[in-house]
């Protein structure tokens, strides 16, 4: 049986992907070294926030940025992961989720201008983005950000992390992206902003992953966020629906991903949530926290 020689829980976080990532172990195997484990998987985010960076210049996302639209940009594994994982996901939804909408935000001011790269073609989408077998290429000039998916991956690839060391049980939180390990039940409180009480609901989960993405202006500045950060892939513009979604799913890059594709696209998305094993809730002003169903 797992075994836990502390008086509580070890919980540590350190700020990475523009959040606080938080790292909670609850019990473990005999023999396992926690505090190993624990930091371990944080240099697994770190690497991840490092090779993922819109704004860093050496980061894979700035290097395909500045070359991809001449040659094949070699990227890192993980990299390639979160790519191809995100065309799959694009081209399951035709493009409501498209990560090279980089242009659009940076022209709206919410991201930098990428140093040394050349004008994004505005009418570039993700079916100009290309994985081959020694890279990425991207077949017209393009800016991708792969934050709204690079966030779960990390958390799915720390969660993996632990359970290599040994733990059993405990959950990685990315700031809205949270994968638990082990067999729970894990109480997880989806929340949608301050306010009355039905602002908070509480789901129990096994393991698997948690996403919550908020397109409600209050919720995004009190955290920092700009008031415009979830847009419509196929339409190339800013949602304006102001509502709350939470995704339940196996994996931490899907649950992310799918949040911003319900927000989106409410209960169109139901079936793209059944082929990913995936269940939503919504958060809206006046019902409240309910499941996403056809009716909705």
């Amino acid at each position: 049986m797992p075994s836990s020689f502390a008086p509580g829980p070890l919980e540590r976080a350190q700020p990475w992907l523009g959040t606080r990532v938080a790292i909670r172990v609850d019990r473990w195997w005999p023999g396992c070294d926690v505090q190993a484990a624990v930091s371990e998987a944080f240099n697994e985010v770190a690497t991840i926030h490092h090779l993922m960076s819109f704004r860093a210049a050496d980061s894979d996302v700035a290097r395909l940025n500045r070359s991809a639209h001449r040659r094949a940009v070699p990227i890192d594994r993980r990299t390639m992961a979160v790519i191809q994982a995100a065309q799959m996901l694009s081209h399951a939804c035709d493009g409501v989720f498209d990560v090279t909408l980089a242009g659009r935000w940076v022209a709206a001011g919410l991201l930098p201008p990428p140093a040394g790269s050349p004008p994004a073609d505005p009418t570039a989408s993700y079916r100009d983005v290309q994985v081959e077998d020694d890279g990425v290429r991207f077949l017209k000039p393009l800016w991708i950000d792969l934050g709204g998916i690079a966030k779960g991956f990390a958390a799915d690839s720390a969660a993996r992390v632990l359970r290599l060391h040994g733990v059993w049980e405990g959950r990685v939180d990315a700031g809205g992206d949270l994968v638990t390990i082990g067999p729970g039940p894990h109480r997880i409180v989806l929340r949608a902003g301050a306010g009355s009480p039905d602002t908070a609901a509480v789901v129990e989960i096994g393991e698997g992953a948690v996403a919550t993405s908020s397109h409600r202006g209050d919720v995004r500045r009190r955290n920092g966020l700009a008031a415009i950060a979830h847009w419509h892939g196929q339409q190339r513009m800013p949602l304006s629906s102001s509502c709350s979604v939470s995704v339940l799913a196996t994996e931490g890059l899907h649950a992310d991903a799918l949040t911003k594709v319900v927000l989106a696209s409410g209960s169109a998305a139901l079936p793209l949530l059944a082929h990913y094993g995936a269940v939503a809730y919504r958060h809206d002003e006046l019902g409240g926290w309910h499941p996403l169903q056809a009716s909705a």
